[in-house]
């Protein structure tokens, strides 16, 4: 069983609300491998990580600035 879900706060509540219900249904589960991440919103965080925080030096941008130079 997996959730997918994107990356808002609430959605570890969520998350952490069925995990505490199951265990009183006498059923385990780990709260971080059911909860999947929305892959393209993960890809687009990593993607603005990478380029508008100037983590890969290879990118040669800044942080508001969406053109390469």
């Amino acid at each position: 069983m997996a959730f997918i879900l994107d990356n808002a706060s609430n959605n570890d509540t969520l998350i952490d609300g069925i995990t505490n219900q199951a265990k009183l249904q006498g059923i385990q589960i780990k709260a971080d491998w059911v909860r999947l991440r929305c892959m393209p919103h993960t890809v687009h965080l990593a993607a603005l990580k990478v380029c508008l925080f100037d983590v890969d030096p290879l990118c040669n941008m800044v942080s508001d600035d969406y053109t390469a130079s």
